[in-house]
């Protein structure tokens, strides 16, 4: 087993065979284990008003990520009360290779106070996960109803979330919020793999946008 590069980097698949892939490649990551996602090189025919592009954004300090202009989040349909500023200043990339979604401490703590106060309501909150902090036991419901949680992007972008691209399960009917606050002052955000799931993410290296097709997969 090994790892297939797909970064912005002279020795990735993407660059070395750009030509022949008409600078596209898309994926689909499956949102359950068991389910069938996809891989895909070269055009694909887009069906019109499906695919929402926000542009591919560079950083100079870090090159071979795909740099995207996350601008803000929302819960239930609420904005959030967060600064465009706070992603911008730091940037935010998409990492297939990262679980879950990092964000400044601001948005973290602004995203994580929103949504508590919605499962509050009908679940207890239970200790963190690693680095989850936000998280609940719904051993006593037989369904679970979350509030949707939406990234906004540049562009005019919304791509709201399906239910398992919000919670993150770790065991014995306990779910946590799949956000986590970065490490680090000025480290940039990222749009980990658990988000990205059932939405197909279709990068368009010759005119520098990320398109965004949801439930895809």
């Amino acid at each position: 087993v090994g790892v297939m590069g797909l970064g912005r980097g002279s020795l990735s698949i993407a660059s070395q065979g750009y030509s022949s892939i008409n600078g596209t490649f898309s994926y689909c990551l499956p949102s359950l284990n068991g389910n069938t996602g996809f891989l895909t090189f070269g055009s694909q025919q887009e069906q019109s008003g499906l695919v929402q592009f926000t542009p591919m954004l560079h950083n100079l300090t870090s090159p071979s990520y795909y740099f995207v202009d996350l601008i803000g989040l929302s819960v239930g349909g609420k904005m959030l009360p967060i600064a465009e500023s706070v992603f911008r200043d730091v940037g935010t990339v998409l990492d297939t290779g990262t679980v879950v979604t990092y964000l400044p401490e601001a948005a973290y703590l602004a995203l994580g106070r929103e949504f508590d106060a919605w499962v509050r309501r009908y679940a207890a909150s239970v200790s963190g996960f690693a680095n989850l902090e936000t998280c609940y036991d719904f051993g006593h419901l037989k369904e679970i109803k979350i509030s949707k949680v939406a990234l906004l992007f540049g562009g005019g972008v919304t791509l709201e979330l399906p239910p398992t691209g919000i919670l993150y399960y770790i065991g014995s009917s306990k779910y946590c919020l799949a956000f986590a606050a970065t490490k680090e002052t000025g480290e940039f955000s990222v749009i980990g793999n658990v988000q990205q799931r059932s939405t197909e993410v279709i990068y368009d290296l010759g005119r520098q946008m990320v398109g965004f097709v949801a439930g895809s997969c």
